[in-house]
């Protein structure tokens, strides 16, 4: 991707925030305690032994197994680090495809969930910062995979030429 410059020579990056403080979502915490958070909902285990937090996480994870998929899940990505070392993005992909440029994004609430209504909007954040750097996202919503299983996500990594027909 390339970096506009200001008239000062400085980089120019499109400012999307991945988090956004709110009710819903109150304050940063220090990272080892969000860490080990995180790792607490992890309560599901998987057939390669990671542990994650839904059953929709645990049906991705255990297709991609399944098919030998080399992925890391749930880890911490940061975009923007050599172009601007003051101002990091960072975002946590469910599944990141070890050497490529593909994440895996499982959106298991249903949009316009009453509930959580940070939902759809730290959904399009992602999805945009994601566009921004150039990441091409397969999206797996959760209705789709109850219906249809990995189908779809099995259609979209055969297109990646993550997996074979």
């Amino acid at each position: 991707m390339g970096v506009s410059y200001d008239e000062n020579g400085n980089p120019i990056r499109k400012v999307i925030r991945v988090q956004k403080y709110s009710k819903y979502n109150p304050a940063p915490i220090d990272s080892k305690e969000f860490e080990k958070m995180v790792k607490e909902k992890c309560t599901i285990p998987t057939k390669s032994g990671i542990k994650v937090q839904s059953f929709g996480e645990k049906k991705i994870a255990d297709f991609l197994w399944s098919n030998n998929v080399d992925f890391e899940y749930d880890v911490l990505v940061e975009f923007g680090k050599e172009e601007t070392p003051d101002y990091v993005q960072r975002a946590r992909p469910d599944c990141l495809i070890k050497g490529t440029k593909i994440y895996i994004e499982y959106w298991g609430m249903k949009y316009g969930n009453s509930n959580k209504p940070d939902y759809d909007e730290r959904a399009k954040i992602k999805i945009a910062l994601y566009q921004q750097e150039g990441i091409k996202l397969i999206q797996v919503f959760g209705e789709d995979l109850q219906i249809f299983g990995c189908s779809i996500l099995r259609e979209d990594l055969i297109k990646a030429n993550v997996i074979k027909n």
